[in-house]
């Protein structure tokens, strides 16, 4: 296995004035021992020691092969100052969950997602109120279309955060994929033009698109466009055009695609990397009807 170390995870002490940092990765090698260690600045040896010099630690990034999940690695951060005092500052893993969840992000990463799910329920049991794993396997759970243990995980983490608009939209997104229309109205009964959460708003605009309330869905858009014009992206003005064309109002339709290719080309040329941009120009093509710029 392999897992990414950066270095501002486990930053020393802030009051230390420092020229330079020197990390050192320490675990027995006859126990564990490290087959592929690279990173921006440093070597492993034999006695399975990585040692790494930066001198902007937040911006390295270290590569490890061989961790596994029952290993206690020690991470040691050892700073000089100007005046040649070296300070040090320890942690040890696991015994929190960054191991594990290391873990499941790589063999996600790598197509095991069943794997990744053991990985994660892992850290769960050693740091049960971590948010980050927590929706982490959520949404594994949710890939593999196991709603109902998606929506256990998200209930454990409204626990910790309760009423949470994002944990809220996402429980919904459950519920709405089961196609438990009316649990997830529940959730999303408090998101109106308001909401500063631009995932609920959009949840909320999915299940109006599932309920067949385009009317509704019409108000609420044109309602946040006058609350807050710069929330209405290209993407949401996709939403009230389909919304508007589902209602007959296929004048009304034409014009907000066009405003919303308008504000899709430029951001499609100077983002080429990002293929959804390509998706919402080809759907306002379609509401524009001009079928092969779509295609």
């Amino acid at each position: 296995m392999a897992a990414n170390v950066t270095l501002a995870q486990y930053p020393p002490a802030s009051h230390l004035a420092t020229s330079w940092w020197q990390w050192v990765f320490e675990t027995p090698a006859s126990e564990n021992p490290l087959t592929d260690t690279t990173g921006q600045f440093g070597a492993v040896n034999q006695s399975g020691r990585v040692w790494f010099l930066a001198g902007n630690p937040g911006g390295t990034t270290v590569r490890i092969s061989g961790l596994s999940a029952s290993t206690t690695y020690h991470f040691r951060i050892v700073g000089t100052n100007t005046s040649g005092t070296t300070y040090g500052s320890d942690r040890t893993l696991p015994g929190n969950s960054e191991i594990p969840a290391a873990l499941g992000h790589i063999t996600q990463d790598g197509g095991h997602v069943d794997e990744s799910i053991a990985y994660f329920e892992q850290g769960l049991a050693l740091d049960p109120r971590n948010m980050d794993l927590l929706v982490e396997a959520a949404a594994t759970y949710a890939m593999l279309r196991r709603f109902p243990a998606a929506l256990k995980l998200y209930d454990r983490a409204l626990d910790v955060i309760p009423d949470d608009p994002e944990l809220l939209a996402l429980k919904a997104a459950m519920y709405q994929a089961e196609g438990n229309l009316q649990e997830a109205a529940k959730l999303l009964i408090d998101v109106n033009e308001r909401t500063t959460s631009g995932l609920a708003f959009e949840t909320k605009l999915d299940q109006l698109r599932l309920e067949r309330n385009h009317a509704e869905a019409i108000r609420l858009l044109q309602a946040r466009r006058a609350q807050v014009p710069s929330a209405c992206d290209g993407f949401k003005m996709l939403h009230l055009a389909f919304a508007q064309r589902f209602v007959g109002d296929t004048a009304g339709a034409k014009v907000t695609a066009e405003q919303a290719r308008n504000t899709l080309e430029p951001l499609s040329k100077e983002q080429s990397d990002i293929p959804d941009l390509e998706v919402e120009l080809a759907l306002a093509d379609a509401v524009l009807g001009e079928r092969d710029s779509a295609l």
